[in-house]
């Protein structure tokens, strides 16, 4: 998981790391913005630019999730995150 999300930050590098070591973690992302958009060939650029740093917004299923999520990111790694709720 973490080798597919080579391009993110360190912070939602550490989400992914801190969901890798728990048993049962309360929190189940679904993944980052760039893994659900298909960009047409040649437009990858002006995606990226376009979006920038919320291509690493973190996907969750519910606000619940995103609850969870924030929690986690506070109480455990004490960084920020961005969360985007799949509707």
């Amino acid at each position: 998981m973490l080798d597919h999300r080579a391009h993110t930050t360190d912070a939602f590098k550490d989400i992914f790391e801190a969901l890798e070591a728990s048993a049962s973690p309360s929190f189940r992302p679904l993944g980052i913005l760039a893994d659900f958009l298909e960009v047409h060939g040649g437009c990858e650029n002006a995606v990226e630019q376009f979006l920038g740093e919320d291509l690493e917004m973190v996907v969750v299923g519910d606000w619940e999730q995103a609850g969870s999520g924030a929690q986690l990111v506070q109480e455990e790694l004490g960084g920020r995150a961005a969360f985007i709720v799949q509707s």
